[in-house]
């Protein structure tokens, strides 16, 4: 800080610092993000005397968003600009932490000012300030025009609203994601068997590109392993007139796809060589990211007596240009998911009769990709499931209930899709918002499948799984009889895998360690039937013939219970 920035902090009236976190204060009670940076930006110039500003926020791939953009050339037209230039004065900052003022009279801009777009704005001055979240920066103000003094004053107010802005950014993380899933899950349930393929095969694709955000999705197939890829639907109806277009085989990033049967994401198609330009000419289209993935048909046939199970790729699925933002790894999921309900519709055309498998199918690959945001808990869902599923055995339940409670315990964490993955690998204690928004995990998940018919009754497993006997559990502190008993067994099942897990935080349990616990809190935490018969699962033979068939229920599967054999006594 200069002299004069200084002789102005002495020379200040002692009621000027609690005035600014009063009006910082309210700023921080705003719920949307957009406006919070807004108010935020505008407070600063007016402590600065700036003519204008600009908010920036770490992005996905880019250092730097423009989120907030006040008193500039076309401010609305800057929002959701990257920078970057490393060189810039905002990059600057972000890297060194710390404030600083530069003169712009009689200096070149080059990179001191982000945009070429302000070429043209009369600038004096501008300062860049670090909006901080403990040691890294989350963004940075950037003001132009200013009169020098009250820097101090617009830092501190960075500081005082820099953990607002992050909680706010995770919380538009979540719903973001949460938005996303919802919306493929409630697709999920719209499939109708009685339509021609044809018919479902456009359904799936126009929601892939709605849910993805993409521009156009398409899918391609193959007659045999040595024919060119062809056009079958695209979500884009020019694309499907005249003439079928050709990929030849092994060309383009579709036919790498097929060719090796491995996912691709692409953000930026002019850097990578195995993109196929024909289609672009043919169609008049200019590709600049996609993401693809394989069609894979699963055959089953008896050969021997014995059941043999073999894949073939028949072809890939593509999504072209994201409209908003970036591809990212989930979409990429989103999109194999997608790819198996297209693959399911080309092998079966009465859908009716195999509806429940789809389904289930469907439910497999999202508690995957739930697993999958976090190393740690790969399997977990599955494992929940086998739990369940053997101690609802154990106690006489119904066919239907198995059924219910086998779908519901592998969602019952459905919800952590939309809980930042910062928070869920986190190796040490979470924060209080951290853990807000942890156990809202319940509460998210019941609201993306409550609009699934099909689904209603296997809510509890997924809303009650983390209520306790005594009313101490979330989200709603139920006591007693007020946890259902599917509630009851997911808990159990659930925090006995928990317990035996490596976990970012703690060492698993031994499997006998665990099992002490629950006894311990049984009666008061957990319903003492239920961790009877998880013991009685777990220390007997008796359904270890079933799981190594696979026929619980009818349902393949490989149980957690055969993988610990020598864990029996």
């Amino acid at each position: 800080m200069n002299s004069s920035v200084a002789s102005s902090a002495d020379r200040r009236d002692p009621r000027v610092f609690p005035r600014m976190y009063a009006r910082a204060n309210q700023i921080a009670n705003t719920t949307q993000l957009d406006s919070l940076l807004s108010q935020l930006l505008a407070f600063a110039m007016e402590l600065s005397h700036a003519s204008a500003g600009i908010v920036y926020l770490m992005g996905q791939e880019e250092p730097l968003v423009i989120r907030a953009c006040l008193g500039l050339p076309n401010s609305k037209a800057l929002l959701g600009t990257t920078v970057g230039d490393e060189y810039s004065l905002a990059c600057q900052c972000l890297l060194k932490g710390h404030s600083d003022l530069k003169d712009l009279w009689g200096v070149e801009m080059g990179g001191l000012v982000d945009l070429n777009a302000l070429r043209g704005f009369t600038l004096r001055n501008t300062a860049v300030f670090p909006i901080p979240e403990r040691k890294f920066p989350t963004g940075v103000l950037q003001l132009f025009n200013l009169d020098g003094s009250e820097m101090d004053l617009v830092q501190a107010l960075c500081d005082r609203l820099a953990s607002d802005i992050q909680k706010l950014l995770l919380l538009q993380s979540s719903e973001e994601r949460t938005s996303r899933l919802q919306s493929m899950l409630g697709f999920l349930g719209r499939i109708d068997p009685s339509l021609d393929p044809q018919e479902n095969l456009s359904t799936i694709i126009e929601n892939a590109s709605m849910v993805l955000g993409a521009e156009v999705s398409s899918l391609f197939l193959a007659e045999d392993p040595n024919s060119d890829l062809v056009l079958q639907i695209s979500s884009r109806e020019d694309h499907n007139r005249g003439a079928p277009l050709r990929v030849p085989r092994g060309k383009g990033i579709i036919g790498y796809v097929v060719e090796t049967g491995e996912s691709v994401l692409v953000r930026d198609i002019k850097r990578d060589m195995r993109h196929y330009k024909g289609l672009d000419t043919a169609t008049e289209f200019n590709t600049r990211s996609l993401i693809a993935v394989p069609l894979v048909r699963r055959s089953i046939q008896l050969a021997n007596g014995r059941v043999v199970s073999s894949e073939r790729i028949i072809g890939g699925l593509e999504a072209v240009n994201k409209v908003n933002g970036e591809f990212d790894a989930v979409d990429l999921s989103m999109l194999e998911n997608f790819a198996k309900q297209a693959t399911t519709v080309l092998q079966i055309a009465n859908l009716y009769k195999e509806a429940d498998e789809l389904f289930l199918d469907a439910i497999r690959a999202l508690t995957a990709a739930i697993d999958a945001k976090d190393p740690y808990t790969q399997g977990h869902s599955q494992r929940v499931s086998d739990y369940s599923v053997a101690i609802s055995i154990e106690m006489n339940m119904d066919s239907e209930f198995i059924h219910r409670i086998r779908i519901g315990s592998m969602l019952h964490d459905v919800g952590k899709i939309g809980i930042p993955d910062e928070i869920l690998q986190k190796r040490g204690e979470l924060t209080p918002v951290e853990y807000e928004l942890m156990k809202q995990h319940p509460t998210v998940g019941e609201t993306m499948l409550s609009k699934i018919r099909t689904l209603r009754s296997e809510l509890a497993a997924v809303m009650e799984h983390h209520e306790r006997l005594d009313g101490s559990g979330y989200p709603r502190g139920l006591h007693g009889d007020e946890i259902s008993m599917i509630g009851r067994i997911v808990a159990v099942a659930d925090a006995f895998d928990a317990m035996t897990s490596d976990r970012p935080y703690r060492a698993r349990m031994s499997d006998e360690e665990a099992i002490a616990r629950l006894q311990a809190v049984a009666g008061t935490k957990f319903d003492s039937q239920v961790i009877d018969a998880l013991i009685n699962v777990y220390r007997s033979k008796s359904l270890r013939a079933l799981f190594q068939s696979g026929l619980i229920d009818g349902m393949p599967r490989q149980s957690a219970f055969v993988i610990r054999d020598d864990n029996y006594s």
